[in-house]
């Protein structure tokens, strides 16, 4: 009898649902309650303690290669699982743990998926489970294989590491366990679970936040790329310029190297009549000092000459003055002879001693003739020697004269030789300095190239990452709204099902009424009804985990 009382009181009592938002709804009318209110309330708390059922969202790290699933057959308990993966950088699985499940949470893209855990009628509880486990994905991302080396370790963009990331996610495995443990207090009302909705932090903004910064520095780096390529232009036309300089140099290098050497040609024959001209001076100076020398042998010879002459002068009137002497003498000795006869060895002495000084002077006056005529002779020659060097020093005057107006030319030539030829290494000197601009140039034009290139090579990958970001939003908005279309049909079978839920417990409670009371044929009639219905509502419970099974 306790017990029987015990279930009406459980029939009287409330049985009220509880919606998403808090609402309440009474499915079954009122009575008074023959039991105190704390212990239905007890009952009806435990009862909805026991089909609330937490529902949790947790990661599962793969174990497993192989896909495994398990479904016990049951009449009292069920269990729906909701798997789902998407392509963001997280894998989610929906996991409904037992009461002694572990429990863990993982945000997700987009909003979290409520699973409804019924709980079963079975005096001895069965667990049904689930695990799933995907195969791993060796997708290669396009992107590696556009950035060569050289720009992946100058680049580094959050967009790689985003593909980065993405792909570690697709390359690894998850594992959906789901697990249930329905628990049933027998002698207690059966109560709707209050399921809320957990809300997942949406990654779909942070995606558009990175979007958003990869057009960013898309933008960045086409601006910077137009700067560069406005700078090469600059730089080109600059080249350009230098490049005429430097042909305008060479060929004022080639004119000036000719002037040059016709310069040198010039001032080598400059020099060579410079040398005959030092060589005829010098000559000039050797014939002056012997004219020189000539002149005073000229003038000791004439006054030799005219020594000489006076010698002769003196030995002629000394002839004469003998030769009346001797004439004398001959009278004289003459008029003795006829005198005196008798001096003869006297006379005959006196006479040889004057025919010795006779010879003696004879021979003195052809000496005297000779060296006259010698001397007459010699200075005849050098009266033609000074001629002649008279008038080849007068020839060496002018040819000097000469000479010295061409030297004086040549030295003022030979100072203009130099001012060009000071002219010309500094005019080199330029050349050199341009050339070594124009190598310089030609380094930063390569190193501005490369640059280019490399600016170029990154704006290639920043469009494909552009495009593979569109291509990956697009993607995500799909999946987002079937996410929230497959949600939306969720709730709605969620709905359905707290409906049979409600309405099986309605007809368990009617069924042990009717066990312990006893009814009549129409009371039959009416629990048959109801466990057809709950036999249907089994049906669409089916259908329901078909559902949850397909939106993994």
């Amino acid at each position: 009898m306790p017990q029987k009382k015990d279930t009406k009181n459980i029939i009287q009592s409330h049985l009220t649902l509880i919606d998403e938002t808090g609402a309440r709804f009474d499915m079954s009318a009122s009575t008074e309650s023959l039991v105190p209110k704390s212990s239905v309330k007890s009952r009806i708390s435990s009862s909805r303690q026991s089909l609330s059922g937490s529902s949790r969202l947790s990661l599962i790290a793969p174990k497993n290669k192989d896909d495994t699933f398990t479904s016990p057959v049951s009449r009292t308990s069920s269990q729906s699982s909701l798997v789902g993966t998407s392509r963001t950088p997280s894998q989610s699985s929906i996991v409904l743990p037992s009461r002694t499940s572990s429990q863990s949470s993982m945000p997700a893209p987009s909003r979290t998926l409520s699973q409804t855990s019924l709980a079963g009628m079975d005096s001895t509880p069965k667990r049904s489970s689930f695990v799933e486990r995907t195969p791993s994905n060796e997708k290669t991302s396009r992107m590696s294989k556009l950035i060569s080396p050289k720009v992946k370790s100058a680049v580094k963009t959050p967009m790689t590491k985003s593909l980065t990331s993405l792909k570690d996610v697709s390359n690894s495995e998850t594992e959906f366990v789901e697990a249930l443990k329905p628990h049933y207090t027998p002698g207690s009302s059966v109560a709707p679970s209050t399921t809320t909705p957990t809300q997942r932090p949406s990654s779909s903004m942070a995606d558009a936040v990175e979007i958003q910064n990869l057009k960013d520095q898309v933008q960045d780096y086409t601006e910077k790329l137009d700067v560069v390529k406005t700078r090469l232009k600059e730089k080109s036309h600059d080249i350009d310029m230098m490049k005429l300089q430097l042909d305008q140099a060479a060929e004022f290098k080639i004119k000036i190297m000719e002037s040059h050497s016709a310069l040198k040609k010039e001032l080598e024959k400059v020099k060579m009549e410079k040398q005959d001209a030092l060589e005829g001076k010098d000559e000039y100076n050797e014939m002056a000092e012997t004219l020189e020398m000539a002149t005073l042998d000229k003038e000791m010879a004439e006054v030799k000459a005219e020594t000489l002459q006076l010698e002769l002068d003196q030995a002629k009137e000394r002839i004469e003055e003998l030769t009346v002497d001797l004439e004398l003498l001959k009278a004289e000795f003459e008029k003795g002879n006829e005198s005196e006869e008798g001096g003869d060895g006297a006379n005959s002495f006196k006479v040889k001693q004057l025919e010795q000084q006779n010879l003696r002077l004879r021979d003195t006056l052809v000496k005297l003739r000779d060296l006259s005529a010698h001397e007459k002779h010699q200075t005849q020659n050098l009266q033609r020697e000074i001629e002649e060097k008279t008038k080849q020093c007068n020839d060496l005057q002018k040819s000097n004269e000469k000479l010295t107006a061409r030297v004086e030319e040549l030295a003022s030539q030979v100072n203009d030789l130099h001012e060009q030829v000071d002219a010309a290494l500094g005019a080199e000197e330029l050349v050199e300095l341009l050339g070594q601009q124009k190598l310089n140039l030609e380094d930063k034009v390569v190193e501005l190239e490369e640059a280019v290139t490399d600016l170029e090579a990154i704006q290639d990958i920043n469009d494909q990452l552009q495009e593979d970001s569109r291509e990956l939003e697009m993607q995500l908005r799909e999946e987002l709204d079937m996410a929230n279309a497959n949600i939306r049909e969720c709730v709605k079978e969620k709905e359905r099902a707290l409906e049979s839920l409600a309405d099986r417990s309605l007809v368990i409670v009617k069924f042990r009424d009717l066990s312990y009371l006893g009814s009549d044929a129409v009371s039959h009639s009416e629990l048959r009804h109801d466990i057809e219905s709950c036999i249907d509502m089994k049906s669409v419970l089916k259908e329901v985990y078909k559902t949850l099974w397909k939106l993994k």
